[in-house]
Formats: C-alpha cells, sequence, structure tokens
C-alpha cells in the first residue's frame, strides 16, 4: 500500500443568463483564476500521487488560509491523508535462490502479478521438463518467428505458456529471453488477471546467461553421444538441428547434397524412396512429389533450399510437359524454404502435407491452355519487368487467379489468362477480383462524396525518392552515413468509394482493408505510384480528419519516400473534416457492372461482399 494525500475539488461550471453585477464579476474573476490554474498543464491531470497533485492541494490550502477558513485536517492543516491501493505489490518475504545464490527482486527477477503465492525447490533440467518439475521457457525463438507479425501478442502467448506447462505438471515456470528483441515484460501492478496454479517468474537475461547452462545434463550427452556440447545456452540448436542430423545421415546412409540440411528438415522422404533411388535426398524428395526430371535434380542441386511446394505447384500448372518450362526460369527467382526449420524434424508430417495438397490441386479441375501456360512463363521471364519471386505468396496468387478462372468460366467460356508480364499479371487479378465479386453478389455498396472533396484529395503529390548509404560500428550497430537522391516520383492519392475498391485494395496490398467497406466512420486513400504497382493504405477519421494508420504490403510500415504524400494528405483531410466537407453524402447499394453487363446477384439475400468472396475455398499455403 502506499500513503498517498489527496484533496478532491468538485467545480461546477454555470452560465451567467444575465448581466453581471460588479460584485458578481469579481466572484466569477476569481473562479477564473482558480479553475485556469487547477487546469494547467504543469500539474499534470492531478493524478495520484504526482507532483501536479501537491501543486494543487498547496495552492487550495493557500486560498482557503487567505479565505480565513478554520483548519480542520491532519496535523492542523487543509489536508487530511488516506491510502489508496494503486494496485498488487511483491511481498518482502519473496525469494529466488539458484544454486545458493539469493537473487535480487526488480533487479534480477520479478514475478508475474498473477503468480499465487506458493513456494517450489526442485533441482531440475533445463533441457527435460518433467512433471514434479520447474519448466524454463527462452522467448528468444517465439520472438524471433513472429517479428515481422504485427498480429503477434506476447501477453496472449504466455498465458498459453502457463496453460500449457501447468497441464504437463509443471511445479512453477521461469521465463527468460536470449534475443535481442525486448519482450517488454514487465511487473504489472494494476494487471486485472486470474491467479495461476503455479509460480511464474521473469528472470533478466545475465541472470539467464550465467546459470542456465545445464552443465550437467550436457555432460550426460557428450558421453552417449562422444560429442562435445556448448554450455552457453545454444544446446538443442547444436544438438538437435546439427549433430542428430549427421548421426542420421550416417545412419542411414543418404547421399547429401553440398547444403542439404533444410532440404532432409523439411522434407524427408522416408526410407521407401531411399531404396527406390539409390539413397539420393534429391532425386528421392523429387519422386515422393511426382517431380523427378532432369530439370528439377538439376535445380536443387544448384538451389537445394528451394521451396518445394512452391515448385510443385507450379510443375503442376505447366502439366506433363513442365520440365520444358521450369527449365526457362531463372533459377534465382525460386524462393527458399523458412529460416524456421524448427517445425519439422525428421520424420516429420511434410509428406502427408504435400501429399494433401496435391490432392486438392488435382480435384480442383484446373483447364488450363498451352497459351495460358506460355503466358504465365513470360510472366515469370519478363524482360521488359523485373521476374517475379516464386515463393508461397506469388504462388498462392497464381493459384488463386486460377480458381478464379475457373469460377468465372461457369458464366464466359471465353475468358483466359491474357497477363505477359507481372504488372499486366497483377491489373487482370484485380480485374478477376470485382467480377468474382460481381459473380457472386450482383451489387456493392459506395460512398458518395462531395466531388470537390474528391478531385482536392486524389491531386498528384510529388515526393523524392532516397537511397540510404549505411555502414557498421565497431559496437555492432548500424549508422547512417548517407542519403542519394534517387529523383522524384509521383503519388496519386486515391479515394476508395465502393466496396469493390475496398476488396482489390486488400488483395493487392495482402491487409485487411476489405473489412472497411462497411465501416462508414472512415474514409480510405490510398496512395499509389503512376502504374499502381506501389502503395500505401491510409485510414483516416471522418469526424475530425486524424490518420488512424497506414500499411504498406502485409501491414509494414510506409517507405520513407511516402512521407511527404501522407503528410499532405493528411494536412488536407484535417481540413476538409474543420469544415465539414469530408463526410459521405449518401451510401447506397449499385450494381455491379462487367464489360457493361450488368450482373445478376447468384443469392436471393444479399450480403457483405468480404462474407462471399469464398475466401475459404483458396488453396492454403503449404508452408
Amino acid at each position: 500500500m502506499i500513503r498517498i494525500t489527496i484533496l478532491l475539488v468538485l467545480l461546477a461550471q454555470t452560465t451567467v443568463a444575465q448581466k453581471l453585477k460588479k460584485k458578481d464579476k469579481v466572484v466569477f474573476t476569481n473562479l477564473q483564476k482558480h479553475v485556469s490554474f487547477l487546469a494547467d498543464d504543469k500539474l499534470e491531470g492531478r493524478r495520484t500521487g504526482t507532483n501536479g497533485e501537491k501543486l494543487a492541494y498547496e495552492y487550495i490550502s493557500s486560498e482557503f488560509s487567505k479565505a480565513g477558513l478554520i483548519a480542520k485536517g491532519d496535523n492542523n492543516t487543509y489536508l487530511q491523508a488516506f491510502e489508496v491501493n494503486e494496485g498488487k505489490e511483491v511481498n518482502k518475504p519473496t525469494h529466488l535462490i539458484i544454486d545458493g545464490n539469493d537473487l535480487q527482486l526488480d533487479k534480477d527477477y520479478f514475478p508475474f502479478v498473477f503468480s499465487p503465492n506458493k513456494s517450489v525447490e526442485a533441482a531440475t533440467a533445463i533441457a527435460l521438463p518433467e512433471r514434479g518439475t520447474l519448466h524454463f521457457w527462452d522467448l528468444n525463438e517465439v520472438l524471433e518467428e513472429n517479428k515481422n507479425n504485427p498480429h503477434f501478442d506476447i501477453q496472449d502467448t504466455l498465458k498459453t505458456k502457463v496453460t500449457s506447462a501447468t497441464e504437463k505438471g509443471a511445479t512453477g515456470l521461469i521465463v527468460y529471453n536470449t534475443s535481442t528483441i525486448n519482450d517488454d515484460f514487465k511487473f504489472e501492478t494494476k494487471a486485472k488477471t486470474e491467479t495461476t496454479a503455479i509460480p511464474v517468474v521473469y528472470v533478466q537475461k545475465g541472470i539467464a546467461n550465467k546459470f542456465f547452462k545445464d552443465k550437467e545434463f550436457n555432460d550426460v550427452l557428450s558421453k552417449v553421444f562422444n560429442i562435445n556440447f556448448p554450455t552457453d545456452g545454444s544446446f538443442f540448436k547444436t544438438f538437435f538441428y546439427e549433430e542428430v542430423i549427421r548421426w542420421f545421415i550416417n545412419t542411414k546412409k543418404i547421399k547429401i547434397p553440398n547444403d542439404y540440411k533444410k532440404l532432409l528438415v523439411h522434407y524427408y522422404p522416408t526410407e521407401k524412396y531411399l531404396k527406390k533411388n539409390d539413397r539420393k535426398l534429391i532425386a528421392s524428395v523429387l519422386d515422393v512429389y511426382q517431380i523427378k526430371s532432369k530439370v528439377t535434380i538439376k535445380l536443387l542441386h544448384e538451389k537445394p533450399n528451394i521451396d518445394l511446394g512452391s515448385l510443385y505447384m507450379l510443375c503442376y500448372l505447366f502439366g506433363n510437359n513442365y520440365q520444358k518450362y521450369i527449365g526457362s526460369i531463372n533459377k534465382d527467382l525460386f524462393g527458399t524454404t523458412s529460416d524456421n526449420d524448427k517445425g519439422h524434424l525428421i520424420g516429420a508430417s511434410s509428406l502427408k502435407m504435400m501429399e494433401n495438397i496435391r490432392d486438392r490441386i488435382k480435384n480442383h479441375g484446373y483447364d488450363i491452355s498451352d497459351i495460358e501456360k506460355e503466358n504465365l512463363l513470360s510472366v515469370l521471364t519478363s524482360e521488359t519487368e523485373k521476374g517475379i519471386s516464386v515463393d508461397e505468396n506469388f504462388m498462392g496468387l497464381v493459384m488463386d487467379h486460377f480458381r478464379m478462372l475457373s469460377k468465372i468460366r461457369e458464366y464466359d467460356s471465353n475468358i483466359r489468362m491474357r497477363a505477359t508480364s507481372p504488372t499486366k499479371f497483377h491489373t487482370e487479378h484485380n480485374e478477376l477480383s470485382r467480377m468474382i465479386s460481381a459473380i457472386k453478389k450482383g451489387w456493392v455498396i459506395q460512398y458518395f462524396y462531395p466531388e470537390e472533396t474528391v478531385r482536392q484529395i486524389q491531386q498528384p503529390i510529388s515526393c523524392e525518392k532516397k537511397s540510404e548509404l549505411w555502414k557498421h560500428s565497431s559496437n555492432g550497430n548500424k549508422e547512417l552515413i548517407t542519403t542519394i537522391s534517387d529523383g522524384e516520383i509521383m503519388i496519386h492519392p486515391y479515394v476508395l468509394t465502393r466496396e469493390e475498391e475496398y476488396v482489390e485494395e486488400g488483395r493487392f496490398m495482402h491487409h485487411c482493408v476489405a473489412s472497411y467497406a462497411e465501416t462508414d466512420t472512415s474514409i480510405i486513400v490510398s496512395l499509389r505510384t503512376e502504374d499502381k504497382q506501389d502503395r500505401v493504405t491510409c485510414e483516416f477519421k471522418i469526424s475530425d480528419g486524424r490518420m488512424v494508420q497506414s500499411k504498406y504490403f502485409s501491414n509494414a510500415q510506409p517507405p520513407k519516400h511516402y512521407q511527404n504524400a501522407i503528410d499532405d494528405v493528411s494536412d488536407l483531410i484535417r481540413m476538409h473534416a474543420r469544415f465539414g466537407t469530408l463526410n459521405w453524402l449518401k451510401k447506397d447499394r449499385v450494381p455491379v457492372m462487367i464489360n457493361g453487363v450488368e450482373i445478376a446477384p447468384e443469392m436471393r439475400e444479399p450480403r457483405r461482399l468480404i462474407d462471399i468472396l469464398d475466401l475459404d475455398d483458396a488453396l492454403p499455403l503449404p508452408f
């Protein structure tokens, strides 16, 4: 409990309905002076325990004294002290002792606020989380895996981990972080959460590096496998992903390429295919997925870390003569597997996963003509534009592209893939998305804004594109040397007014702006280059023009050269909000037209476009 002095003074503002008398003017002026002082920013809101609160009660006490009021508070003052519960605090008897070392609370460790009052004592191995012992959780892996995930919530992940440890019979959980990524954990005094069954303690990095080396366990393993294991906390990486893999390869007599680890870990072909292919890893893996050929074997020898799921999908689309097409693609365009190779250990389920993907693709019934295959190859090998990386993101778009074509051909048998370059492909993909929405629903929501407002917002903006040169300093940090101008580019703001425009923006940018189509309290402005292939999506509140968010592809932060355009549009939006010219005039359902023909809805009861796009039917990404 924290002892705090507080004094509350409630002031009521009144409206003067008649001309003030001279005496009343004095009272009114004094009230204005008092209110102005108490509402001043230097009082910091007069929050309990702050210096601003102290200034407030000292001022009021002074005014009471000037007014001749009798002091009836503590020690003949105008103040009366009482205790305010500011949340939980750690009891003084709390201790964490490791190997006889009594650690310092707050500096070396702290318990999470939801921990119960319990005493736990155990001799435990960090690498072996057994029932009836303490469990350990290094945040390194989960932070690294989610460092680019905007939806990752470390607090929810912690709760899940505590629940899992409890179910596995842990007597407590020690949390620490060997990563360079900050986890932001601290003792939350006012956190409202249920008490857990086991104590959960956070240990600072320095303490973790000092004590959590599990030397005894490492010594045992060293004797069993005749290998010297490190004692710096990197046991799992070294053992499971280096030594055991090598031992497995030698035992199985597998013939491996120069860079084999990810290929083996992700796509282990099983003994059946190894026997069939003279124990050659590459040939066996490709045989599993029925894409073994001279072309693909050569490709994997040159680039063994290739994203095999993407390669498989591409081979299927090209059909029986896939070797001809694959051999024409620059090997450097093929993406690689994720750096996270911990998801599949030897003997994992990647084989079954790929079999399921193969079955789903074949059962979908794609009808791809030879011309479309040539067009797809042209998109991948375009000489006029930078080639597209054949990775899981692009192949997801391609599979979705042909899925939509198959659907639309039910209504127009002549429609085919015509795109022959990356730019044309994205344009065509967006058009197909709009056609699908038309077929499914037949109407879209449209917001009608004042024409002059839209015209002003959509004026092109000149921005300077710069390149940054960095160097690595002696302490390991990056330092900016200089910036070089790459010339000016024109940014074209575009106000999204129709529902299909929201859908197209979301599909193109890989974020969820499509779900905002019926959120009529916001206005969405897409900042685009002239070819529309580079964009930033901005959301503004209609009420005050405040920018809520600005997102690049996949919810990334916008590049710096967009900042001038973002600032200019933000200023203009705020101006229109102040004058009331940002509000939409009406919101209505309007027919969707495809090639000048009005599309009749398939369903009697219209629903939101985002709900009926059959996004769940799209082929899932394999990895």
